[in-house]
């Protein structure tokens, strides 16, 4: 017995001390790592050792350590980091010059991603923190590493012996047409040298663009705590749901200072779009709905911070850039490696579209003031249509509901998406297990993997509402690109503003998953593949959404499982809207591309010609504070959301018309559209899949029953 006791304590002891190992080692599905770059190879800017070691800031081969990143090492890691890169890069040029550096795509492409890699990962962390937890302490933090931001910039584009190095890569045997379309990319992106004398000026101009952006954005911030104000009387706030009510109740609590309750009040409207599209859309109030509409319109627009200065600003600076880059116009230089290739194309694809909603449009318009008379509601504006229109989907169900809400409980949801996900495009996407390091309570954290169980990537959720120290909307940002020579890989961030319920509506449904296709392909396609940032970037997204009405995949992600009933209420009223909103992105689309077609006019006279053209019957969106084309990168190429929108539901259609090949159509889809693996233009993609490179505008025209 006495042996049979010691081999069973010796065996316990032992499995226990492999379990351990095991979960140290592979906790969460992944290896413990060392998170620091490996620097040996390369040169150490003085007084940097020690940041490359031990700030988190500059850990890339781990997700960010939130709660040990503070403003100093922000500052102190993007020095370093920025100095790490000029430092090896000059001595990179060098080497090149005086051929000791061999020219191998490992030796050159490879090595240049290592040395961008810690000042990338240390700027993406700055760009992520303004958005989900902004101050005014950090935005002074990305005013002041500016100028040593866009001097890095600078180096490749000065450097004659990379552009040699590049030129003599391209030329090698045994070089993939993948890889060669990426060197040529590169190449032409390069070549539009700017002329030395004008390199000051250059660097100048591009300095005033990132302080006017700031001042863009932050008279957008400023302005709105400017025109949130106090509600008093429970009668003013009739209708608007009780998630709606406890956060003005909060408001008030915190912004104010004052006692407050859901019931009692006072209550505290803030300009951020979730609350003041809930107060447009439940609020019984005339007075408050027309109140609140007024404000909107006036974010970035109010006497104290207004942007009419500012924009004009920004549109000259951007302009005198793309002549400087050689070219004639800035529409030039972002339509010229696109599918659409010029703005005539651009406008005719907006023109068909118009011409083919006009009708429908103002025929609903009408039918919501008929409705409105008949519910009392005299001089029916424009204030008061996303009201009517709810109010009269309320008598079949509203898809955004109670009825319907109550089937969609936020985790169960999440979880099902990303079993179809799996399915579909055998990827894997998993909730990690261990005590992840987030920025903000309720953010939660995936690792993503192929069903093979390689590691693709990670992923953040930062799904609810925060106020106004998390950017309005809904958006996906890379926190980390991928460094493939070093097996780093991407990591992103897909954030939203739902409210704090427990349970999703099936427009918060349709944003994620919008959301989730940027994400998928910020994972999937490789750095050296086609720029995601063209006329075809909202079709991976896009393409997404139409998963949110397909009657399998909602009773699959339902708890309890929505009805046959309730699923046609679901598509009745999807498109209830849509004519009247698909007026306004047509108006947006135009006016984008005559801001930049006739920079010798305002904004405002810009606007008010393309306003006696394309005429919008519900429209709160002014460029005081339409972030998109200042500062989310769409600027130029604002039509992209319809022109992807088209393409998306030609590739719907097309996985969906024959099941017998549904799998090996799925598996096409990933390859083309969100790996983008092996394709050397966006053409290329779209003519393989579709047999054509131009939307067909029937689709889009379809969806919307036009």
């Amino acid at each position: 017995m006495k042996y049979k006791a010691w081999y069973l304590g010796t065996f316990i002891a032992i499995l226990v001390g492999i379990i351990y190992v095991f979960l140290t080692v592979f906790s969460n599905g992944m290896p413990k790592m060392d998170c620091a770059l490996n620097t040996k190879k390369f040169l150490m800017p003085d007084g940097c050792d020690s940041e490359f070691s031990e700030n988190p800031v500059l850990q890339l081969k781990c997700p960010p350590a939130f709660s040990k990143i503070t403003h100093a090492n922000i500052i102190s890691g993007l020095k370093c980091g920025f100095q790490f890169y000029k430092l090896n890069f000059n001595n990179f040029d060098e080497e090149i010059e005086n051929g000791t550096r061999s020219v191998t795509w490992e030796n050159v492409i490879d090595h240049l991603e290592i040395m961008k890699a810690p000042a990338s990962f240390s700027k993406e962390i700055l760009d992520l923190l303004l958005m989900v937890n902004y101050s005014k302490l950090l935005q002074d933090v990305a005013k002041e590493l500016n100028p040593l931001i866009a001097e890095a910039g600078e180096l490749q584009e000065r450097s004659t012996n990379f552009h040699v190095a590049l030129k003599s890569l391209k030329n090698q045997k045994g070089l993939s047409n993948f890889k060669k379309a990426y060197i040529s990319r590169t190449l032409d992106m390069l070549n539009r040298k700017i002329d030395p004398k004008s390199q000051k000026e250059f660097e100048e101009l591009k300095q005033q663009l990132y302080e006017n952006r700031l001042k863009y954005n932050s008279n957008i911030r400023s302005s709105k705590e400017e025109l949130a104000f106090l509600v008093f009387k429970r009668s003013e706030v009739l209708g608007i749901p009780d998630h709606t009510l406890k956060q003005m109740s909060l408001n008030a609590q915190k912004m104010r200072n004052l006692s407050s309750s859901l019931e009692k009040g006072p209550w505290l409207i803030t300009m951020e779009s979730l609350m003041h599209r809930n107060i447009r859309k439940y609020s019984n109030s005339k007075n408050l709905r027309t109140k609140v509409s007024k404000r909107i319109v006036q974010i970035g627009c109010t006497e104290q911070y207004n942007n009419s200065e500012v924009i004009d600003r920004l549109r000259t600076i951007i302009e005198r850039l793309a002549h400087m880059n050689g070219y004639e116009n800035y529409i030039q230089s972002r339509l010229e490696n696109s599918m659409a290739q010029n703005s005539s194309t651009v406008m005719d694809f907006l023109d068909k579209v118009y011409n083919a909603v006009e009708f429908k449009a103002y025929e609903k318009l009408a039918h919501l003031k008929s409705y409105g008379s008949v519910l009392g509601i005299a001089n029916v504006s424009e204030s008061d249509l996303y009201y009517l229109n709810n109010k009269y989907l309320k008598d079949h169900k509203d898809i955004n509901g109670t009825e319907i809400r109550k089937h969609f409980p936020k985790e169960h949801v999440f979880n099902e998406i990303f079993k179809v996900i799996k399915d579909i495009f055998e990827i894997d996407i998993r909730k990690s297990k261990g005590d992840d390091d987030v920025y903000a309570p309720n953010v939660r954290f995936y690792n993503v993997y192929d069903v093979d169980g390689e590691h693709l990537g990670s992923m953040y959720l930062d799904i609810d509402s925060r106020g106004q120290s998390k950017s309005s909307g809904a958006w996906t940002t890379r926190i980390r690109r991928p460094v493939p020579s070093l097996n780093v890989k991407p990591i992103v961030l897909i954030g939203t503003n739902f409210d704090l319920q427990e349970t999703l509506t099936v427009s918060n449904i349709e944003v994620f998953l919008h959301e989730l296709g940027h994400a998928l392909q910020f994972i999937l396609t490789s750095i050296y593949a086609l720029n995601p940032y063209s006329d075809t970037q909202e079709v991976p997204s896009v393409f997404m959404e139409y998963f949110a009405y397909n009657h399998k995949i909602l009773k699959r992600i339902s708890l309890p499982r929505v009805s046959d009933e309730l699923l046609n209420d679901i598509d009745s009223q999807h498109s209830s809207f849509s004519g009247i909103a698909l007026l306004t992105q047509i108006y947006l689309g135009v006016l984008d591309q005559n801001l930049f077609l006739h920079i010798n006019k305002s904004w405002s006279t810009v606007n008010a010609n393309v306003l006696n053209d394309y005429k919008t019957i519900y429209n709160f969106h002014t460029l005081c504070n339409f972030k998109h084309i200042f500062s989310y990168g769409y600027g130029g190429r604002y039509y992209v959301y319809l022109w992807s929108e088209a393409i998306a539901l030609q590739i719907h259609h097309y996985l969906y018309q024959d099941d017998h090949s549904f799998k090996e159509k799925a598996m096409k889809i990933r390859r083309l559209v969100f790996e983008r693996k092996d394709v050397t233009s966006e053409s290329e993609i779209y003519e393989t899949l579709l047999g054509s490179e131009i939307p067909d505008v029937a689709y889009l025209l379809q969806k919307y029953g036009l």
